[in-house]
């Protein structure tokens, strides 16, 4: 919709967003530790006393040798693929956070140092987990964007992401950050 988008471009939002995105991140290196075989989760941060406004906003730079999409095949590629998904998918469950336009472009990868830098938080969304349970029409569409994900189809990923994203009729969906 116009205004998702209009949302989507507001770079104060964006900002946001990635300060969420940054804090699950960080609490996932620390869940996950003993599943990462050293591998890191470190989200881009908004540069420090730079300008932020509505149409301006300033990262610190994500480095590494390219996207999971743009690297093709390397030594851990299944395993940080994994990594990913077992993130996207504890991000959601236990933190009611979740991408939901995750992609490989999303993901800068570091080899040398063993970093996946996610980045592009303007379609996250929060959602209400406090009684532990997905609403009936959320599982429909939780369960295509996995599928998706997992098959690599865009076009299913999209989808599925614009049906959780136009409003859930239970009432769970929220459209900001707390």
């Amino acid at each position: 919709s116009e205004a998702q988008m209009l949302r989507e471009l507001d770079e104060q939002d964006e900002a946001l967003k990635i300060e969420r995105a940054a804090r699950v991140y960080e609490d996932l290196n620390q869940r996950l530790a003993s599943e990462l075989d050293g591998w890191t989760f470190e989200v881009p941060r908004v540069k420090k006393g730079a300008p932020l406004t509505k149409h301006v906003l300033v990262m610190d730079l994500a480095k590494g040798a390219g996207s999971l999409e743009s690297l093709g095949s390397f030594k851990s590629d299944a395993h940080v693929k994994k990594l990913v998904t077992q993130a996207l998918l504890t991000g959601l469950f236990e933190y009611g956070w979740l991408n939901t336009d995750p992609h490989a472009g999303q993901f800068i990868i570091d080899l040398k140092s063993k970093t996946i830098r996610p980045i592009d938080f303007g379609q996250s969304e929060e959602f209400e987990i406090s009684s532990g349970k997905l609403k009936k029409d959320e599982i429909k569409p939780l369960a295509s964007m996995m599928a998706a994900y997992q098959m690599q189809d865009s076009k299913g990923l999209i989808e599925a992401a614009r049906q959780l994203s136009d409003g859930s009729p239970s009432g769970t969906q929220t459209s900001r950050l707390a």
